[in-house]
Order: structure tokens, then C-alpha cells, then sequence
């Protein structure tokens, strides 16, 4: 008894010793800090994001008798994917010797799409870009705030404004026909390829311009000032100086847009008709009406290898022929002039608010039907929308998931910022390339892969949880974007001089850390709130009998007597958003001039 007392009594006595030994270790190894506090976003990543992936791999190597999923190892479903033929079918002149070649002509119809897309983003985004960087000296926020406020608008509605300019009765044909330039509508506008290009480069403009504006900005002006007194023309000096140093913004444009696009699949849906079907419709007929969940995965998987590829082909013809980045002191821009750029910066203003400004003003037309001419003016939708119950509840889960999203969220990308910002991590370029991998990952791949999961791996019902959790996924990133810029922004020696007066790392990081962090995480919550409050993919798979916002206007765009209420609601939103970030930049000055 005694002994076993002395036993108990020198175990007692040795856990505050190994407990001791453990924070020491801890302390002396700042690795392993860096790590710890990066665990809870590596563990969200590969929750949400590596597992339903592999869930995905599994499930395309089962297969399906009618409502039966045998999941046994079988290759039958790449097998029908790949199954060579003697006869060859034909698309773009091209051959293809397969028994069902609509899955790959599809995919390669998809990456001609896309990359068509992508060139016309980029060059729309370039000379907005340059225009930016070189020309605007004043108020540079003010016209990004002019960019960026129409997206905060439903993408379901912009694209289906696109619907409306280009449809029999749009804007375009009413136009035309009104000046008297023609007899009958154009029928060729809508329901093609063109149509699926022209809205996926309004779509994704402004993601485009912002890295290649971050890029022209970090040129240093006293390299072009030197080609000008070489005697370089100025056409000369863009493309000797200019485009090469901006090259690396305009490569993760095209990257940021041709990945996500390639499985876009509410833009064919709506203005693509037959000849706009890319590989996104097909995949969800697979895994909805087609009923073929290990098809549906095979042929996820193979549209991801081929992506994958072709990207890692890009960057690797990309790096044979980089250049070395030239940076130093930023100058500031030529005076503003009125010249030919800026009559495009107008121009793109233009073609930037005219699909979003149809919203309100369709909301006002006496009318079930979107179409020109308007009948007159009404507030019926208003009050109607009031009192729409249905819309109501969509509303307020989008508001649940966005909130939740974007508070979780930021705070991941809080541990996952200082991380990186104030520890040395080995393998670092890897760790966050894998935290930023759900942003290159397109939608419908995500979505497809988190529903396996969700309901076959971990077998729940899809939910406005799981919505909350795929939410989270595609947010985390541009959280730890938002606070690596803001940590990297103040002086760490604040932080130094609290620890070295005593304070602990706790203490430290309340009261000095977080009050400077504060515009980072004002910043941060309102991205992830908006970038949840729209995403429509991920929901329409994961929302079970609790739409949120954009699924229920998914479901209503279809129904003409329900549109004119979520016209109304997109307006309101549009209001809103005008409204947030105008008092955002009056807080935002008024804070500069205070002393």
C-alpha cells in the first residue's frame, strides 16, 4: 500500500515536470510553434477538402446497376470513357476514335471555351489595369470600389441579365430594330458559344485586373524613364519593359480565370443552350437526373488529370521563358489625362454596370416578363417581395451560412497568417499551396467531391451545416490572403517589445496584435461574407431542403410570375452593397485624417 502511494506520489510529481519539458521544447523550436498554430486550418483542409477528393477517386472505380453501387475495384467506367472505336467522330475537324466520345469532346469543347474566355478577360483587363497603375494618380480606391461593386450583386442575375441584352427581345435586338438598322431580331446572339464567352469575360473581369493592376504598380518608373531616354518609343518600352515585368500578375489572371471556368455550369445553362453544353452540364446530369454517381466521379477525375496538365504544361513553357522581375522605388503615375485609355476606362465602366443596372430597372416594369419594351412603372414586386415567404427563409440561411462562414473563416486564416508571417516553416511553399488549392479547384468538381462525402463516406444528410463547411473550404483562402497582408504591414518589433516586458504570447497577440490586425479582419469578414452570400454551386449540391438565396433563384429563374421578386431583391442587394462600401470609404478617410 505504500509503495503504491510513493508510485502514485512520483508520478504526481513528474507530470508538471514533463509538462515542463514539453513547453520548453516548445518554446525552443519554432517550427513546431508554426505548425501548431497552422494545425487547425491544415486539419479544415484536409477534412474538407483532401478526403471528399479521394472519396471522389474511390467512387469513380466503383460502378452502377440502375439504382445499385457496387463498390468493388472495377475500371469499367474509364474503360467506357477511353473505349477505342474504328469509326471516328468529328469536332473541329479533329478525330476521335472513341465508341462514346461525347465526354472528351465535351472537355476539349470546355477548354476551347474557357481559354477563349480567358484571352478576352485578360485583354479587357489589361489597359483597365494599366490605366490604373499609370494614369489614375488620385483617388485610385474610388475606382477600384467602381470595379468591384457590381460583383457584389448575385452572379446568377448578372449572368441572366446577359440573357436579357442578348435574347430576341433584348437590348441589343430592340436597339437594332428601333434605329431601324433591322427588320427582325438576330436569333444568333443567344443560345452559343459566343454568348457563353462574352458573359464569362463580364463575369470574371475584375478578378482579372486586380493582380495585373498589383503587378504594374510594383514597376519601378524610373526603368521606363531610362528606355525613354534610350530613345525607346512607347509601344517599344511596353513591350520590352512593361509587359515583361507585369507578366507574372497577368499569369495568375489567366490561371484565376481559366480553371474555374472550364467547369463553370450555371453560364451554358443559362445563355450557352445546346451549342453552349460544357463538361459542367454533363457532370451534373451525371451525378442528378443521369443517376451515375461513379461515372459522374470517373469523368471528374479525368477533366481534373487534363486540367492539371495542361496548367503545369502553362507554368512549366511560362518558366523557360521568365524573366527577372525588376522592382524598386514606386514613382507615382503620369498625370491623368483624358486620352485614349481613358475613353476605355469609360467604355469598360459601361459594359461593366449595363447587365447590373438592368436589375432595378426591370424590378420597376410593370410586367411578369423580362423583355423590352417595358410596360410602365410599378412597386408591386417590392411589396410582394416583402411578403414572400420563401425568399424570406432563403434569405436568412444565406445570412446563417455567411455569417458563420465568414467568422470561422477568418479565424483559420488568423492562425494561418501568423504562421506564416512569424515563424519558419519548413515546406512552407507546399502547406500553402494546399491551403490555396480550393481557390483553382473548379465549383462543380468541389461540390461533387464534398457531396460523396458527405453522404456516401460520412453518411448525413445534406444540410445548411454542410453548406457552412463547404463555405469555409473556398473562404480560408482569401482569409489568410487578407491577414498575411495585414500582418506584413506593421511593425513586428511591437510585438517584440510586449514580449520582451513580460507579456505572454497570449497577451501579446490581444493587446497589441489584434488591435492592429483589426482593418485586416473587418476586411476579411466582409470577402468571405460576400464570396458566401453569392456561391451557388457548392449549395445546390450540399443544401438538401434548405436552399439558401442563390438556389432559390436558381429555382425561380425559370418561373416568370417569381422573377420579378428576385429582380427586386437584386436590387436591393445592389443598393446595399453601394451603401456598405460608401460609408466603408467615408470611415476609412475620415480615419486617414485623424491625427
Amino acid at each position: 500500500m505504500v509503495a503504491a502511494l510513493d508510485r502514485s506520489s512520483a508520478e504526481t510529481a513528474a507530470s508538471p515536470v514533463l509538462a515542463q519539458r514539453l513547453k520548453g521544447w516548445l518554446l525552443r523550436n519554432e517550427s513546431l510553434r508554426g505548425y501548431s498554430l497552422l494545425s487547425p486550418t491544415l486539419l479544415v483542409m484536409l477534412v474538407l477538402m483532401v478526403a471528399p477528393l479521394c472519396a471522389m477517386v474511390g467512387l469513380s472505380f466503383a460502378t452502377q446497376n440502375y439504382v445499385t453501387i457496387d463498390y468493388g475495384f472495377s475500371l469499367k467506367n474509364y474503360a467506357i470513357i477511353f473505349e477505342p472505336s474504328s469509326k471516328a467522330t468529328y469536332f473541329l475537324g479533329i478525330p476521335f476514335y472513341l465508341q462514346k466520345p461525347i465526354y472528351l469532346i465535351l472537355l476539349f469543347k470546355s477548354i476551347l471555351i474557357s481559354l477563349s474566355a480567358t484571352i478576352v478577360v485578360v485583354l479587357l483587363a489589361y489597359p483597365m489595369a494599366y490605366f490604373l497603375a499609370f494614369r489614375v494618380t488620385k483617388h485610385k480606391i474610388t475606382w477600384l470600389i467602381l470595379i468591384t461593386v457590381p460583383f457584389f450583386t448575385s452572379y446568377l442575375l448578372r449572368v441572366f441579365a446577359w440573357k436579357v441584352i442578348l435574347g430576341f427581345n433584348g437590348v441589343i435586338n430592340s436597339s437594332l430594330m428601333s434605329l431601324g438598322l433591322l427588320d427582325k431580331p438576330l436569333g444568333f446572339l443567344l443560345y452559343s458559344q459566343t454568348s457563353v464567352i462574352i458573359t464569362l469575360a463580364h463575369a470574371w473581369a475584375a478578378v482579372a485586373i486586380l493582380p495585373i493592376y498589383v503587378s504594374l504598380e510594383k514597376i519601378d518608373r524610373s526603368l521606363l524613364e531610362a528606355g525613354s531616354d534610350l530613345g525607346d518609343t512607347r509601344l517599344r518600352r511596353f513591350f520590352r519593359i512593361t509587359l515583361p515585368l507585369s507578366m507574372p500578375g497577368t499569369i495568375a489572371a489567366s490561371l484565376l480565370v481559366f480553371i474555374p471556368t472550364v467547369g463553370d455550369y450555371i453560364t451554358p445553362t443559362l445563355v450557352g443552350g445546346t451549342n453552349g453544353i460544357m463538361i459542367g452540364n454533363v457532370v451534373q446530369s451525371l451525378f442528378g437526373k443521369g443517376g451515375n454517381w461513379p461515372m459522374g466521379a470517373a469523368v471528374s477525375i479525368v477533366a481534373m488529370a487534363v486540367i492539371t496538365v495542361l496548367v503545369c504544361l502553362f507554368l512549366w513553357g511560362v518558366g523557360r521563358r521568365s524573366t527577372s522581375r525588376a522592382e524598386g522605388v514606386i514613382h507615382r503615375g503620369a498625370p491623368a489625362r483624358f486620352d485614349l485609355i481613358g475613353l476605355y476606362a469609360v467604355g469598360y465602366l459601361v459594359f461593366l454596370y449595363v447587365p447590373v443596372l438592368l436589375l432595378p430597372l426591370f424590378s420597376f416594369n410593370d410586367s411578369i416578363y423580362v423583355a423590352f419594351p417595358l410596360k410602365g412603372f410599378t412597386l408591386q414586386w417590392y411589396a410582394q417581395m416583402a411578403e414572400n415567404g420563401p425568399l424570406q427563409e432563403a434569405l436568412a440561411s444565406s445570412l446563417k451560412v455567411g455569417i458563420s462562414a465568414s467568422v470561422i473563416s477568418t479565424i483559420l486564416g488568423i492562425f494561418a497568417a501568423k504562421a506564416a508571417t512569424r515563424y519558419h516553416l519548413p515546406y512552407r511553399a507546399p502547406v500553402m499551396g494546399l491551403i490555396m488549392l480550393p481557390l483553382v479547384i473548379p465549383s462543380i468538381i468541389l461540390g461533387i467531391a464534398l457531396l460523396t462525402f458527405v453522404i456516401k463516406v460520412l453518411g448525413i444528410e445534406p444540410s445548411l451545416y454542410t453548406i457552412c463547411a463547404s463555405h469555409v473550404l473556398i473562404c480560408v483562402p482569401f482569409a489568410m490572403l487578407v491577414m498575411i497582408s495585414r500582418l506584413e504591414g506593421f511593425d513586428k518589433s511591437l510585438e517584440e517589445a510586449s514580449l520582451d516586458l513580460g507579456e505572454s504570447a497570449w497577451a501579446t497577440f490581444w493587446r497589441v496584435t489584434f488591435p492592429l490586425a483589426m482593418p485586416g479582419i473587418v476586411a476579411s469578414m466582409l470577402l468571405c461574407f460576400t464570396t458566401s452570400f453569392d456561391e451557388f454551386l457548392l449549395a445546390f449540391f450540399l443544401s438538401g431542403n434548405q436552399p439558401t438565396l442563390p438556389v432559390y433563384i436558381w429555382g425561380q429563374l425559370r418561373l416568370p410570375t417569381q422573377l420579378p421578386n428576385v429582380l427586386a431583391l437584386g436590387s436591393c442587394i445592389l443598393a446595399a452593397s453601394f451603401i456598405i462600401v460608401f460609408l466603408s470609404e467615408r470611415i476609412r478617410r475620415r480615419g486617414l485624417a485623424t491625427p
